[in-house]
């Protein structure tokens, strides 16, 4: 807590950047200098490569999906999701976390330990970050689709945040050591639940808009148009 308490006065500029282009870029849009430029959680080139090959496949699969079950939809729908944060706002995704640990979650539970114990308020911290985060994807949604908020989208990450921070305090107690699981299995379960939960609640709203379809037929008018500079030139 001592560690947490320190990064937050130091703040998210700490420390300050060399020059105004930086200091701009920093503050302005979802760009987060790196510590370590040989940090493991860099993505390899092979990788990369290889997730691209992958979503070009499943954006295709869709001219299929009459012939596939909703499961296989739904799982298809989840690996999309994944692969675009991945490849298109992997940056964006990591600067997100980090946002709402420092704006919401380190302050909800600085105030809540005044009053409450530790668990209490790491409970507290850790819902109130994925509701404000329900929340702001509630209003992206209603941004692309211009459909009026159901609340599906909200009630998604509220589930999230409840059993983040369940996992959480459970595994602060002494008898969670005698009963871990391996990680595979929690991998499984984990990959299993999110799965699920979008189906029920974090799709819908996209999908009676018809916004997966249209973002996925985006994607292939791009690459197809990508293919046609591409051999023009090379006439």
């Amino acid at each position: 807590m001592e560690e947490e308490l320190k990064n937050l006065i130091k703040g998210p500029l700490f420390p300050l950047p060399p020059n105004l282009t930086r200091f701009i870029c920093f503050t302005c849009l979802p760009i987060k200098p790196r510590e370590n430029s040989t940090s493991q959680n860099q993505i390899p080139k092979w990788a990369f490569a290889i997730k691209a090959v992958i979503f070009g496949m499943l954006l295709h699969t869709y001219d299929y999906k009459h012939h596939l079950s909703p499961i296989v939809l739904l799982v298809l729908y989840s690996l999309h999701i994944h692969l675009s944060s991945r490849l298109l706002g992997r940056r964006w995704n990591l600067m997100v976390p980090s946002i709402l640990r420092q704006a919401i979650y380190f302050p909800v539970r600085k105030i809540t330990e005044r009053k409450m114990n530790s668990d209490q308020a790491l409970f507290l911290g850790v819902f109130a970050a994925f509701l404000v985060s329900g929340a702001v994807h509630e209003l992206i949604f209603f941004y692309f689709t211009r459909d009026m908020p159901t609340g599906e989208v909200t009630w998604f990450f509220v589930l999230h945040g409840v059993c983040t921070a369940a996992e959480v305090t459970v595994k602060k107690r002494p008898f969670a050591r005698r009963w871990r699981i391996s990680p595979m299995l929690s991998r499984l379960l984990t990959v299993g639940f999110v799965v699920v939960t979008s189906g029920w609640l974090f799709f819908p709203p996209l999908l009676r808009n018809g916004m997966i379809k249209r973002l996925a037929n985006e994607v292939l008018f791009s690459i197809e148009f990508v293919k046609r500079k591409f051999f023009l030139l090379g006439d």
